[in-house]
C-alpha cells in the first residue's frame, strides 16, 4: 500500500423507492430495499396469480362466520392483522456485525449455507426447508427471506435473541404473506400454497 494514498469509498445517495441513503456508486440495486431489481419479485407475482382464489376463500370464510354468528370474531382478526408488523429474529453476533459493518447484508438461509456463513440444519430439516422453498417459489426459493407478522414486536424466538422490525417501505413492495410457517405447511399438507401479496397501506 502506498503511503499517503487514501482509498475513496463511494458515498451513498437516497433511494427513490425507500428514501434511505442506500444507493452506492454503480451498484444496480439499493442496499436497503433492492430497488429496482426486486420490482418484479417472483413471490409477489405468484401471489397475484392466485389472488382470485384467495378472495373466494375469504368470502367463503365470511359467509361461514356469518352463518355461525362469529362474524365479529372474523372482523376482530382482520383488524388485528392490519396492526401487525414484519419482524425477523437473528443471533446477537449477527446483529452486532450487521449494524457495525456498512457492507454487511442479510442473506436467506440457503445462500448463507452455500457461502459457508452458517452450518445447515439437521439433514431432514435442511431437506424440508429446501423443498418448501422450491415448492412455493421454484428457482427463486434460495433468495427468499422470511419474517413473522407480529402484534408486539417480537418475532420467532427460535431464530435468535434479537428481534428486528422491518421497514415496510423497504420490504413491502417485494413481500408476500403465508398463512403459516412454510416448513410446517409442507409437513402438514405437502404443498403450502396459501399465500397473498403484501398490500397494506401505512401512509
Amino acid at each position: 500500500m502506498t503511503k499517503g494514498v487514501a482509498v475513496r469509498r463511494p458515498s451513498a445517495v437516497e433511494c427513490e423507492n425507500c428514501a434511505k441513503n442506500a444507493r452506492y456508486g454503480y451498484e444496480i440495486a439499493s442496499r436497503a430495499c433492492f430497488w429496482p431489481v426486486a420490482m418484479f419479485a417472483p413471490n409477489v407475482q405468484r401471489a397475484k396469480a392466485i389472488s382470485d382464489e384467495l378472495s373466494a376463500r375469504y368470502q367463503n370464510a365470511r359467509s361461514e362466520a356469518t352463518r355461525r354468528g362469529t362474524a365479529d370474531l372474523l372482523d376482530l382478526a382482520t383488524t388485528l392483522g392490519g396492526k401487525t408488523v414484519p419482524v425477523t429474529t437473528v443471533a446477537v453476533s449477527f446483529a452486532y456485525d450487521f449494524f457495525m459493518r456498512e457492507r454487511a447484508l442479510y442473506a436467506a438461509y440457503a445462500r448463507q449455507v452455500e457461502a459457508g456463513l452458517r452450518a445447515p440444519a439437521e439433514d431432514l430439516d435442511d431437506k424440508r426447508r429446501r423443498i418448501a422453498d422450491t415448492s412455493l417459489y421454484a428457482g427463486s426459493g434460495a433468495d427468499i427471506n422470511f419474517a413473522a407478522l407480529s402484534l408486539d414486536g417480537y418475532g420467532v424466538s427460535a431464530w435468535g435473541d434479537i428481534h428486528l422490525e422491518l421497514d415496510q417501505r423497504a420490504v413491502g413492495y417485494r413481500s408476500s404473506v403465508l398463512e403459516e410457517n412454510s416448513l410446517k405447511g409442507l409437513r402438514r399438507r405437502k404443498h403450502p400454497e396459501n399465500r397473498c401479496r403484501w398490500v397494506r397501506d401505512r401512509t
